[in-house]
């Protein structure tokens, strides 16, 4: 089961840990206290039910979402294991952060941020969704390729020198109501 939670700043030990995990040279916590003021932070935690496979399909999960978790009794002890921030301007969404943690990834927390992204750029009536990732994370541009996003450009020595940006773009596909659908027996 997955619990998605909005951020706020009392959350910001938990994802500067999962921040310096990921990325020792990464964000400061006053990058992410200002992600958290002006952009759709969301914190998830996964956790395995017994005889279930790590594997699970974010297709057959629908997290819980919590719209805060304010106090002790809505949350308990909680371990966040993963965050997404998204930034959102005009019609363009942005998948500015995804982080899962170390022990809990290849078991389908990413996948379930990422479609949690994608739905609420789709909410905000995005046209587009960009992305960017180091072009030595593997498993990332594994993980945005299989959800449909293509690349579209790449910023040399972006990161550091020898690891460059691979800049992905992903448009929703709007669904087509029956209103909408050709008459083909016309």
């Amino acid at each position: 089961m997955t619990v998605l939670s909005v951020a706020d700043l009392k959350d910001l030990p938990a994802i500067m840990a999962l921040e310096v995990e990921a990325f020792p040279q990464g964000w400061s916590p006053q990058a992410w206290a200002e992600e958290i003021a002006h952009h759709h932070v969301i914190l998830a935690q996964r956790t395995v039910v017994a005889g279930v496979s790590g594997d699970v399909s974010p297709d057959n999960e629908t997290p819980e979402i919590m719209t805060e978790c304010g106090s002790p009794e809505d949350c308990g002890d909680r371990v966040w294991n993963g965050v997404i921030s998204m930034g959102w301007v005009g019609e363009t969404a942005e998948v500015r952060r995804i982080i899962v943690a170390q022990s809990m990834r290849k078991q389908g927390l990413g996948s379930v941020l990422l479609k949690y992204g994608c739905d609420w750029a789709m909410a905000q009536k995005a046209e587009e969704v960009f992305l960017e990732v180091s072009d030595e994370n593997a498993t990332a541009i594994r993980l945005y390729e299989n959800w449909g996003f293509e690349l579209i450009a790449t910023r040399k020595d972006y990161y550091r020198p020898g690891d460059d940006a691979l800049v992905y773009r992903w448009v929703p596909v709007p669904v087509q109501t029956h209103e909408e659908e050709p008459c083909l027996n016309r």
